[in-house]
């Protein structure tokens, strides 16, 4: 039994839908938001910085809410009250979208008469300076508000129902375990634990038993991808992009010689990984190459499951060494119920951090079965709300930070906890493994993810795909990743269902991040290491100027050249050194 409770608190935020402060937050800010979007266009600069602070306020004051009601969804098998909350949030939220519409296009206009520095100073315009000049380079690619707000409306009654269905699918996915006690059934969250166990029936048992539950609810799963990418690729026209990873390239506020150097590299040392795999097949008796089972399987069949309380040691310890403050924000997630980390029924299944900045708090959900996988999860989490609390004092509107930069702050924290661990534990090829099996995750498996997602667009632009067609282009991009690592015959064709990353409604490509950000935050360790006094006063800066500048810029600010292969072989290369260091410690 852990000293910690394993469920959240969101009872402190509010008591359910009813609760008056809820109803009165909705009402108010939804308000605002239809007055802000059936505003008059405008160009000067005070009642333009006036119309930027009202928005604020609404979005602040909408923003607890909005979240509460997801993360309510997120852990509640009852739907009790459910459907007329996400009503009165999901019409509240076009509102807000309205709005955000009709302000982009006044800030567009008014950067069309070239504001001087000091008039952005004497207006209080100063901190906006970067969206401005923003809006005027994206000013061709945002349909008139009127066109946009069609396009909104459609979203509702569309990509956003798709994605609430997959997000029930997946919700109520159950996975028939036959194991040696007797058959379970298992969430998927359950089922995918089991395969990081020590033992390698199990592991195999519960892949098998995993893949067999999908053909039941593929077919619904492919309608939902279909949807939600189809209604991306029917909004390029009136935005003007020639593809859906261009205007994600311009979301991410990232350059296209940014995403074509990290892949470039990633291309050149796909080789290493590969030859750490094939090492680990060799160690575990697997002659035709590393199933898919054994992709995060122990090297040994000792269980080491790790308590919560002493991943509560060893997170909170380690962050806490590299920052007095990061550390501080780490026990209080743990003290105040922040974490919901016990896999149950009815819970999705994956890791999410939730800001609720009007407290200044987040929430965070991991399922935690005790590898150390979930102790790095927790950190993970922890690294997006260190992130968000240095973002508190942003206006709103410039809080939608670069994706990439958002999970650079929480692989930062997954390096911070690893590094700490390799410096304490004694068994060097045990780490090094887990270390790597880490690195296979983030810049193997999710850059197949990538290449995955890229074909499918590339098809979907001209029909739909079944289900059995999705499941070929999954097995083919894991294969050209992979290579001669893998058990070809053992692969996993159904990756793209239980990845909620491919289901957001407005946003895609959500993979490219998480490998950026692992190889940006080793150039940051790396920097760390040779100045570890100043290092988290430069970090707090880097993380904060996230909200006003582009990828790059960002990036230089901690002396970084994203755009440059040298800086990203760097980065691998450090993963090259482990990966030797590994097969010749392994032999």
């Amino acid at each position: 039994m852990s000293k910690f409770h394993m469920t959240w608190d969101i009872d402190n935020i509010y008591k359910g839908f009813e609760d008056k402060e809820f109803k009165g937050a909705v009402e108010k800010a939804g308000g605002e938001f239809f007055a802000l979007s059936k505003s008059k266009e405008i160009t000067d600069a005070s009642e333009l910085a006036e119309k930027l602070g009202r928005f604020h306020e609404a979005a602040l004051l909408f923003s607890t809410p909005e979240t509460y009601l997801s993360m309510w969804k997120r852990t509640h098998e009852s739907d009790d009250g459910l459907g007329s909350a996400e009503k009165i949030i999901g019409d509240t939220a076009l509102l807000k979208q309205k709005a955000l519409s009709k302000i982009e296009h006044d800030l567009a206009n008014f950067a069309l008469t070239r504001p001087s520095e000091e008039d952005l100073k004497e207006s209080g315009l100063l901190p906006y300076r970067y969206m401005i000049e923003e809006s005027m380079r994206l000013a061709s690619h945002r349909p008139a508000p009127e066109i946009w707000d069609m396009m909104l409306s459609k979203r509702e009654k569309g990509s956003k129902v798709w994605a609430e269905l997959r997000n029930t699918l997946d919700a109520k996915a159950e996975v028939k375990v036959p194991l040696p006690e007797g058959e379970k059934i298992l969430s998927l969250a359950q089922a995918r634990a089991l395969q990081s166990s020590g033992d390698p029936d199990i592991r195999r048992i519960a892949y098998e038993a995993e893949i067999a539950s999908y053909p039941s609810w593929e077919g619904p799963m492919a309608d939902c991808l279909n949807g939600i990418k189809g209604e991306a690729i029917d909004e390029l026209a009136p935005k003007k992009y020639d593809s859906v990873r261009d205007e994600m390239l311009d979301i991410n506020k990232m350059s296209q010689a940014t995403l074509d150097a990290l892949h470039e590299s990633i291309e050149a040392h796909l080789p290493s990984l590969r030859d750490y795999l094939k090492t680990k097949a060799r160690i575990l008796g697997c002659k035709k190459g590393l199933p898919w089972y054994d992709l995060g399987a122990p090297l040994s069949r000792e269980e080491n499951s790790i308590s919560y309380d002493t991943a509560h040691d060893i997170v909170t310890k380690a962050l806490g060494d590299f920052s007095h403050e990061l550390g501080e924000l780490a026990e209080r997630a743990f003290d105040s119920r922040w974490i919901d980390a016990l896999p149950r029924k009815g819970k999705y299944s994956g890791g999410i951090c939730y800001d609720i900045p009007a407290l200044k708090e987040n929430r965070i959900i991991v399922n935690y079965n005790g590898s150390l996988h979930d102790v790095l999860t927790v950190a993970h989490e922890l690294g997006h709300a260190y992130h968000n609390r240095q973002l508190d004092e942003a206006p709103f509107i410039l809080r939608d930070v670069p994706t990439p930069i958002c999970e650079t702050a929480s692989l930062f924290n997954e390096t911070i906890v690893s590094e700490a661990l390799r410096r304490e534990q004694i068994d060097s090829v045990k780490l090094l493994d887990t270390e790597l099996t880490e690195a296979v995750q983030t810049v193997m498996d999710i850059y197949s993810r990538y290449l995955f997602e890229d074909a499918f667009l590339k098809e979907r632009a001209s029909r739909k795909l079944a289900s059995s067609e999705i499941c070929s282009l999954m097995v083919k991009a894991q294969k050209r990743v992979f290579g001669y690592a893998l058990d070809a015959s053992c692969l996993h064709p159904y990756m793209w269902m239980n990845k909620v990353h491919y289901y957001i409604p407005g946003f895609h490509y959500y993979s490219y991040p998480y490998y950026f950000g692992m190889l940006l935050s080793k150039g940051l360790y790396s920097s760390y290491l040779k100045d570890k006094e100043h290092f988290p006063l430069k970090y707090k800066a880097f993380l904060e100027a996230s909200s006003r500048a582009s990828i790059e810029d960002v990036a230089s600010f901690a002396g970084i050249d994203v755009t440059s292969t040298e800086f990203w072989d760097g980065a691998l290369s450090q993963i090259d050194a482990k990966c030797e260091e590994f097969c010749s410690k392994a032999i």
